[in-house]
């Protein structure tokens, strides 16, 4: 068998794997977007945090921002209960300024949280602020977050800037924990989607596989197109390729955020070098929807075998038999599809960063040609 076409067919097959994959996050962004899960799975973390439930038993859907009269102000010095703790942070300026609409935010920056957290267990207090903070953590009910915030105000030993940093890898492991739980979400979607496009795109691998195979004029155009792609992937979505997205600008109009006063004796530091993180660009559910509709146009454009071409009989029984053994081939074509759209689906699961890796790898082997021979050596 030719090197270069085995080679070729695997770049075709990869990049329809690449494509379906990608169609696949755009439907999920999408998915995710409109029921604000990012904001429900921050929101939960948060709230696992500061209070002893594992779930707010008042939240049905995405919770709405609390309104600053609905968070309630307390009397300097008054004890912080979980609840009142909980909604006096999601509720915080600084919090509320990072939403996008009334759901909440779908990210917040671990100094952001930390100044905000600060803040109100200060309670007010202009003086003595760890005295302060000490304070509120004994009047939060006994649980994990009294436990953790009282270790960590003795871990700091009266050192604010200490403790600031305590709160701050704190919820740093917190949101890795809702990240991973929103991952888990991610994966069986993309495994159940890609399950679900196989059959309804029809996306035979072992057929797209033979297609490629056995028409050289498609096979090279799916693998020089595919090797454009790799080299110059701007036309794909590059949040699903796993790309970093530029973060998103702040409004003409926005000005500086306003933290807290600090205590006249706190320590100046450096604005260049306590600079908030800018939070990842929050795409749309239409942004994800008009990327699924522009990759659905690049697979319809291909030729090979995808989409019901032939009635749903036809294509998982195969062409009509009189021999005798048509019934065992009837069968045999049905598992082969099925495998085929199992495989699609499977393969699909792997992700489009996977495929988008695999798919360099094949073209630079495709550019690269034969190794050249040794220099014969003079002795």
């Amino acid at each position: 068998m030719p090197l270069g076409a085995m080679l070729d067919t695997a770049i075709g097959l990869v990049f329809i794997y690449l494509l379906i994959s990608l169609f696949a996050s755009a439907l999920q962004e999408a998915v995710a977007s409109s029921l604000k899960l990012r904001s429900q799975q921050l929101y939960d973390g948060i709230w696992r945090m500061l209070t002893t439930a594992t779930k707010d038993p008042k939240r049905v859907g995405p919770r709405d921002m609390p309104s600053p009269s609905a968070v309630g102000a307390r009397a300097p010095g008054a004890p912080a209960q979980a609840r009142d703790l909980f909604d006096a942070v999601w509720g915080h300026q600084l919090i509320k300024g990072l939403a996008q609409d009334s759901h909440g935010p779908s990210y917040i920056p671990s100094r952001a949280f930390c100044t905000v957290l600060v803040d109100v267990l200060r309670n007010g207090a202009k003086s003595r602020p760890v005295a302060a903070i000490g304070r509120s953590i004994d009047g939060l009910p006994d649980g994990a977050a009294k436990q953790a915030l009282a270790a960590l105000l003795l871990q700091a030993d009266g050192d604010l800037d200490k403790f600031r940093a305590g709160v701050a890898t704190w919820f740093d492991d917190a949101m890795d924990r809702a990240s991973g739980a929103y991952r888990r979400w991610g994966q069986t979607f993309t495994l159940a989607f890609g399950l679900g496009a196989a059959i309804f795109l029809n996306v035979n691998s072992f057929e797209v596989a033979a297609t490629l195979w056995r028409d050289p004029a498609a096979r090279e155009l799916i693998a020089a197109g595919a090797a454009q792609q790799a080299q110059a992937p701007d036309a794909l979505p590059q949040r699903a390729l796993g790309a970093s997205p530029a973060p998103a600008a702040p409004p003409a109009d926005a000005g500086p955020a306003k933290t807290p006063d600090a205590p006249a004796d706190a320590p100046k530091t450096d604005p260049a070098a306590t600079v908030t993180p800018a939070a990842p660009a929050v795409r749309t559910a239409a942004d994800a929807v008009r990327d699924a509709t522009s990759l659905s146009r690049q697979l319809d454009q291909l030729p090979l075998p995808i989409g019901w071409q032939k009635s749903v009989g036809e294509t998982l029984i195969g062409p009509a038999r009189t021999d005798k053994w048509a019934l065992g081939g009837y069968v045999l074509h049905v598992l082969y599809t099925v495998l085929g759209w199992c495989l699609t689906g499977l393969a699909v699961s792997l992700g489009a960063p996977f495929w988008f890796d695999t798919l360099k790898r094949f073209v630079s082997m495709r550019t690269a040609g034969p190794k050249p021979a040794p220099a014969p050596t003079t002795t």
